[in-house]
């Protein structure tokens, strides 16, 4: 004890004479004992000021030193850094205490170190409580504490020590747990007493926010560390993260821990997920995280960007880009994203590349304001569809928004309708709105609430149009009134319009006033209809929300029905009556359609160019598809008959039709053979993927049709043009010898190609000989080209075939073509060189062109019979058509010949021509009362409105020549009798008849003789009333028994090949010379006849004529 006290006193010297004029430094000794226990100090503790400008303390409670134990109930170290320049780290190596402390039983009962920076604001106290350290074992009874706290934050962790030991001056630890309120790790390190190792596994907690929850994240860590830095390496998995609609699953991370004594402090590493990365800098000490990633799904988008965090003080920084974004109703392309904050104040801007889009703003707190710019956006809202553009200002205040500016929907539509483009003026006051649209025809005013969903306003109609699939809509005019609020309210106004389906015009007038103000539907439509289809009316009344319709319209059909919205079912049945040029339909049909279910039934006849048939459907469509039938029927048109069979749906989708046939005069022209389709209601479509047809007419297609494309269709095969022509050959003015090969491809536009298989040979009754030629047609992209050159001989025939649209051309080129013409009593052969074209829009028809004929042409009698006016429709084809004579035309009359040069015009319309004949006689012979006469010259003009003739004509004499001229309308030409040299024509008219023969012909003499010499007229007379017109006359000189001379006509008449009656008239005295009789042929060679004289008297002859054996 008396060393002990040396010790002491030693140490105060020390300590008084070198450190105490340096230093401040406080010491505290007490209770000090030394016994059979060991020596026991009961508290003891000494504070330095002041060495490097810190403060240091070291305190010991219940310290009972007895080796090889050592016992400490309560021991306090604490080290507080003043000065702002950075402390040096702790650096004592306690590997040699280590060492002997390995040695001895040492017991802590709590153990406080602590050490403080105040400049930095740091500071890291453990507290460890029951320590024991016996044989080199370490254990602990309780939780030990770390409490770390950096500028204004706080972290504690907890460290319980299961299993550890000092061996060879190091402390090696194999299980530990370290715990926070964010985490939970299992610890093994080393340390040898200046630095060591380590390795944790465990997890971080997971979180659940309003938007975010985040699973446990499970943590693998190995690193070193010292007095002056801790470096860990880290491998991360998270099993999933939600964020709103999104989940992010099976996350991985690895990265790195860099701890330096106040130098660095952060975390940074990569983590991956499906296709997206993201890499993580932290730093703690600046507590600033950085984020750079790559395909992050959010808000949906794919998003690539980078963001940085200031916690301190709240800020943030992001710009990101994604190549689209995708949420709820919005598409976007290219979008681009930029986000600050700072200290409460933000800025924002959203822009996009495909639609143009630009949001930008300011927020603050709860209020925000800034600009949008829409371009060409999508809007889309059930069947709505249209491009928006918007230019405007938005403002929010708390929960108010605040929203005003003006806007255009381009090509909006709804379902298949499209509709004009609509400009609005828009604003939005929180929940109350205003707004004004205008669109060509139409304009909307009025305003309403969000929260009670009311409207309140007035629709007008000022010649407002709409196309609709069904039908065009034009001129529509008029005015509704509508309100609307929380589900009820009314509509009432009137509208006045046009329309038109297809091809029919209608026209309508109606009356709307409906509303539910009392929790029921009620209300009246009433419309006055009509048009091409016919007038009628349609009444719609509404009554406890179910409608009961009728309607009645001419041309249409009649009929009732109701229908119930709140149950979706629809009833209706009537007639059904419809026209329509050639087609008609007359039946009765019954509708039924609800929960899911429509059925169809139509029963009746058909029309079709006054073909009928027999008319039967039944169809039903429900959930499971569509079922039913179209039963077959056949047509029956002149020689064509037109077989066409059932066509079955069945609900699975497939499609059966019993195959259709086309024969003529029963000879099969076209047979197609059951096939099986298939059909889609979701997306309305049917096919028959492969088609054959044999007969004259053969070859494979298919058929498709699609309510977007519509029909589609494909047909590949050969037609015997020579056998078709066999089975109409009498119907037809000229048929067609060969086969085609055809080609027709239909997918929304048609193409086809017609090309024959060698030439093509054509005949007609009209052509003096066949012709011969390759056809080739082509028709594509809506235009048509064609060449056809027919060829025999020194003949030609060139068709050229063009157009597009609906407006097509032929071009004709003829050469040398032999044209025969047969008619009753006429017969011609030509000649013909000819060029034009036929242009169509195929609503008219011009038909253009010039000829040059030379030929014969015989005529044997007048041509006759009656005249039948041309069809209503030959109004639309026009006429412009020249043809003259290349060479003086032949023509043979009963009388003798003409030959003759023409030259005519046609114009107008076929059923209203305008035309011109014009034909200048060039010469001929006729014969007349046995004389022979010859053609001088003359003409013939014929027009529409008149016809002209000037003919002259002579016959040469002995003493002088007899001229004849004929002028004026032929039928009933003015006649000159002369001569040359000039003589009495009286004279001349009576050498003339006494000549003998007949003066009948295609151009009569008699008649115009009769009509220009009254007394020859009369003397005609008699024998005209008697037989009539159609007879045979005969004048001829003729003298009596006395010598007397005079003029006999002679008229007679063939009733029958038996029958013939006569009629003789003498200018002589003698009675017996005129008479009348007729004659019945019995048998051959036998026959019975009489006469009756002019004086009464009268004669019955039989005669039989063969030979007699007597």
């Amino acid at each position: 004890m008396r060393y002990v006290g040396y010790i002491l006193l030693l140490a105060l010297f020390a300590y008084f004479l070198f450190v105490k004029p340096f230093l401040k430094l406080s010491l505290h000794l007490s209770d000090v004992g030394l016994g059979r226990g060991g020596f026991y100090v009961g508290e003891f503790w000494f504070q330095v000021d002041g060495w490097q400008g810190d403060v240091y303390f070291v305190g010991v409670k219940g310290l009972l030193l007895n080796p090889p134990s050592v016992k400490v109930k309560e021991a306090r170290i604490i080290v507080v850094g003043l000065k702002p320049k950075p402390p040096k780290p702790f650096q004592y190596n306690f590997g040699p205490l280590l060492r002997r402390l390995q040695q001895k039983d040492v017991y802590i009962g709590a153990l406080y170190v602590s050490v403080n920076s105040v400049p930095h604001k740091e500071s890291y106290t453990v507290v460890v409580k029951d320590v024991f350290l016996k044989d080199g074992t370490i254990r602990s009874g309780d939780w030990s504490y770390l409490y770390i706290l950096h500028q204004n934050s706080t972290d504690l962790m907890s460290i319980l020590v299961d299993e550890a030991y000092l061996k060879e001056g190091k402390v090696y630890v194999e299980k530990a747990t370290v715990t926070s309120d964010r985490y939970t790790f299992a610890l093994r390190g080393v340390w040898n007493g200046m630095d060591g190792s380590f390795s944790i596994q465990g997890y971080v907690k997971g979180y659940t926010g309003t938007h975010v929850t985040v699973d446990d994240v499970k943590v693998r860590a190995t690193g070193s560390f010292s007095y002056t830095h801790v470096r860990a390496n880290i491998d991360l998995y998270c099993p999933m993260v939600f964020y709103k609609d999104i989940y992010y699953r099976n996350i991985y991370g690895k990265g790195e821990y860099l701890y330096l004594w106040h130098k660095e402090n952060k975390l940074y590493g990569n983590l991956y997920w499906e296709s997206s990365k993201a890499l993580v800098n932290y730093d703690l000490h600046t507590r600033v995280m950085a984020v750079s990633f790559q395909h992050l799904p959010v808000y949906g988008g794919v998003w690539t960007g980078e963001l940085v965090w200031h916690r301190k003080t709240g800020g943030l920084d992001l710009i990101a880009f994604s190549p689209y974004l995708m949420k709820d109703k919005v598409s976007l392309e290219g979008v681009q994203a930029h986000l600050s904050l700072e200290k409460g104040l933000g800025k924002f801007r959203l822009t996009s590349q495909k639609p143009t889009v630009d949001l930008s703003g300011d927020f603050y707190g709860n209020q925000a304001q800034g600009s949008v710019l829409l371009k060409d956006y999508l809007l889309q809202e059930g069947e709505f569809r249209s491009h928006l553009t918007w230019v405007g200002s938005w403002r929010k205040v708390g929960d108010t928004l605040y929203l005003w500016g003006d806007g255009k929907l381009t090509d909006p539509s709804y379902n298949t309708v499209n509709l004009p483009p609509v400009n609005f003026h828009l604003d939005l006051h929180g929940n109350t709105y205003n707004i004004f649209a205008q669109s060509e025809g139409l304009s909307l005013e009025g305003g309403g609430s969000l929260t009670d969903k009311s409207f309140k306003g007035n629709v007008f109609l000022k010649g407002f149009s709409l196309n609709t699939p069904s039908g065009v809509f034009r001129n529509l005019t008029g005015s509704m009134k509508v309100e609307w609020i929380n589900g009820k309210g009314t509509l009432v106004g009137k509208i006045t319009g046009n329309a038109n389906f297809g091809t029919q015009e209608a026209f309508f007038d109606g009356h709307i006033s409906i509303g539910n103000l009392s929790g029921n539907w009620e209300g009246l439509v009433q419309a006055h209809v009509g048009g091409s289809f016919g007038d009628g009316s349609v009444e719609a009344r509404l009554h406890k929300n179910i409608w009961d319709f009728v309607y009645n319209i001419r041309g249409l059909g009649e009929g009732r029905g109701f229908y119930k919205p709140q149950e979706d079912l629809l009833t209706a049945s009537g007639k059904v009556k419809v026209e329509r040029s050639g087609f008609s339909l007359e039946g009765n049909y019954q509708l039924l359609s609800g929960k899911g279910t429509t059925h169809v039934r139509l029963k009746g006849e058909g029309s079709y160019w006054g073909a009928r048939f027999p008319l039967l459907l039944s169809l039903e469509r429900s959930n499971n598809g569509l079922k039913g039938y179209v039963e077959g029927f056949k047509i029956r048109k002149g020689v064509l008959w037109l077989d066409i069979g059932s066509i079955k749906l069945a609900e699975g989708g497939s499609l059966l039709w019993e195959g259709m046939k086309v024969s003529i005069n029963s000879h099969m022209v076209l047979s197609v053979p059951e096939r099986e389709g298939s059909y889609d209601l979701t997306n309305f479509t049917f096919r028959f993927p492969q088609l054959e047809f044999t007969g004259l007419l053969s070859g494979k297609g298919s058929l498709f049709y699609s309510k977007e494309k519509g029909i589609s269709a494909y047909l590949n095969g050969r037609a015997n043009l020579g056998s078709i022509s066999d089975l109409v050959r009498s119907k037809l003015p000229a048929y067609v010898e060969g086969v085609v090969s055809f080609q027709l491809n239909y997918a929304g536009d048609l193409e086809v190609h017609l090309v024959s298989d060698g030439p093509l040979t054509v005949r007609s009754r009209f052509l003096g000989s066949y012709l011969q030629g390759p056809l080739d047609v082509t028709y594509k992209d809506r235009a048509v080209t064609g060449r056809w050159q027919l060829e025999n001989g020194s003949s030609r025939l060139l068709m050229v075939l063009s157009g597009k649209d609906k407006n097509f051309a032929v071009r004709w080129y003829a050469k040398k073509i032999p044209v025969v013409y047969r008619l009753q009593n006429v017969f011609s052969s030509m000649l013909v060189d000819a060029d034009g074209e036929v242009k169509t829009d195929l609503s008219s028809w011009y038909i253009k062109g010039e000829a040059k004929i030379g030929g014969s042409l015989y005529i044997s009698k007048a041509p006759q019979g009656r005249k039948v006016p041309p069809p209503t429709w030959a109004d639309k084809f026009h006429l412009d058509l020249k043809v003259s004579s290349y060479e003086p035309i032949r023509v043979q009359i009963p009388e003798g010949y003409i030959l003759t040069r023409l030259k005519s015009s046609v114009s107008g319309t076929w059923r209203q021509p305008s035309y011109r004949v014009d034909l200048k006689l060039t010469g001929g012979e006729l014969r007349y009362y046995g004389r022979r006469f010859v053609v001088r010259g003359g003409s013939f003009t014929l027009t529409d409105k008149e016809r002209i003739m000037d003919l002259s004509i002579a016959s040469s004499g002995p003493e002088y020549t007899t001229v004849i001229d004929l002028k004026g309308d032929p039928e009933f030409p003015k006649v000159i009798v002369r001569s040359e040299p000039p003589k009495d024509p009286k004279q001349v008219l009576a050498d003339l008849l006494l000549g003998g023969g007949s003066g009948e012909g295609l151009i009569s003499l008699n008649s115009a003789l009769a009509a220009s010499f009254p007394e020859l007229g009369r003397l005609l007379e008699s024998p005209g009333k008697l037989l009539g017109t159609e007879v045979r006359v005969n004048v001829s000189p003729q003298v009596g028994s006395s010598g007397e001379v005079g003029v006999r006509i002679r008229v007679s008449k063939e009733l029958s090949q038996r029958a013939e009656v006569e009629y003789q008239q003498s200018t002589l005295k003698n009675p017996r010379e005129t008479f009348g009789g007729a004659e019945l042929k019995l048998i051959p060679q036998s026959s019975i006849g009489g006469r009756f004289y002019s004086d009464r008297s009268k004669e019955v002859r039989i005669r039989v004529k063969g030979k007699f054996d007597f």
